[in-house]
C-alpha cells in the first residue's frame, strides 16, 4: 500500500534551486535557534526534559527518518535527521540536568514504547514502520506530558514552536507526498501544537513556584 496522494514532485526554481530543497533548508535553519535555547535552559537548570521521551524520540525520529528517505522523501527528510540530533542531544544532558521523579506511568510507558521498536524490524515495512514509529512517538510523549502538567515552568516551549513550524516546511519540501513520507510529520505538528497549547494554559492556571 503505498498512500501516494495525486501531487506532482516540488520542482519549482527558485534562484538556481529547487523550492524543495529550499524548504528543506528553511525546515532545518527553523529548528536551530529553538535546539540552542532549548539546550542552553538545560545547562542553567531552568528546563528539566524528561529523559523518557527525548531517548525515545531519538530512535525513533532515526527510524522515520530512514523510513522517509527509502520512500524519497527528499529535503522533506532533512528536518527528521536534525530532529534526531537534537533529541539524543537532550537525552544525553537529561542524566544529569533531567527530571529526577519518574513516576510507574513514565515507566510504562517506556517500556511500552521500547517494546514496539522490534516491530518496526518484523514488519520491514516502510507503511507499518511509519504506523508503528508515530505511535511510539505519542507514547513517548506522555513522560513529558506529566511532567509538565505539574512542572509547567520547567519545561521550554521555544523548541516545540520551532518544531511546529519546521515540519509545516518539511511537509511543504517533500518530493512525493504519500501516506508514508508525511504520515509522521503531520502527526508531529499536531502533537507540538497541542503540547504547546496545555503547557501555555497550565502556566495561566499555576502560580509560580
Amino acid at each position: 500500500m503505498s498512500g501516494k496522494v495525486a501531487i506532482a514532485p516540488n520542482s519549482l526554481i527558485i534562484g538556481g534551486m529547487e523550492i524543495s530543497y529550499l524548504l528543506g533548508i528553511a525546515a532545518g535553519l527553523v529548528m536551530v535557534p529553538g535546539a540552542y535555547s532549548y539546550l542552553r535552559g538545560i545547562i542553567k537548570g531552568d528546563v528539566h526534559p524528561h529523559l523518557f521521551s527525548w531517548l525515545i524520540w531519538g530512535i525513533v525520529t532515526a527510524i522515520g527518518f530512514t523510513a522517509q528517505i527509502t520512500e524519497n522523501a527528499g529535503p522533506g527528510a532533512w528536518i527528521t535527521l536534525v530532529n534526531c540530533c537534537f533529541c539524543l542531544s537532550v537525552a544525553a544532558l537529561s542524566l544529569k540536568y533531567g527530571e529526577k521523579h519518574i513516576t510507574r506511568t513514565d515507566w510504562m510507558a517506556f517500556v511500552g514504547a521500547l517494546s514496539a521498536i522490534p516491530l518496526w524490524i518484523i514488519t520491514d515495512s516502510p507503511f507499518w514502520s511509519v504506523i508503528i514509529v508515530t505511535a511510539i512517538d505519542a507514547i513517548a510523549f506522555w513522560p513529558t506530558i506529566r511532567k509538565s502538567w505539574l512542572k509547567p515552568f520547567e519545561e521550554g516551549l521555544y523548541p516545540y514552536i520551532c518544531s511546529v513550524i519546521a515540519f509545516v516546511l518539511a511537509l511543504a519540501a517533500m518530493h512525493e507526498i504519500t501516506f508514508i513520507t508525511s504520515f509522521y510529520p503531520f502527526v508531529l505538528v499536531l502533537l507540538n501544537a497541542v503540547f504547546v497549547m496545555m503547557v501555555f494554559v497550565r502556566r495561566k492556571r499555576t502560580p509560580v513556584a
